[in-house]
């Protein structure tokens, strides 16, 4: 192997390593409640409008017509599913 294919290697594990999940907790305004996701990026439909993801916490599949969306951090979203380390 060369030195050249070993850093890059080493560069390319550095990267996927350093990339983590984002966490984000979805509030519906219309009832109040709260849920949380990690793939909140691709969940807008392109004709109704609408969001839809899965909640972590009860792993059910939510439709929402409006949300307010906050990035968390993974201590967070852990508490709030109820997982811990």
């Amino acid at each position: 192997m060369t030195r050249s294919t070993l850093q890059g290697l080493i560069l390319a594990s550095v990267v996927l390593g350093s990339v983590g999940c984002v966490y984000y907790e979805v509030l519906d305004p219309d009832t109040g409640k709260r849920y949380y996701t990690t793939n909140w990026d691709e969940t807008r439909h392109e004709y109704s409008g609408n969001y839809e993801f899965r909640d972590h916490k009860s792993g059910a599949r939510v439709v929402l017509d409006s949300s307010e969306v906050h990035q968390i951090d993974e201590d967070e979203f852990k508490a709030a599913i109820g997982k811990s380390d």
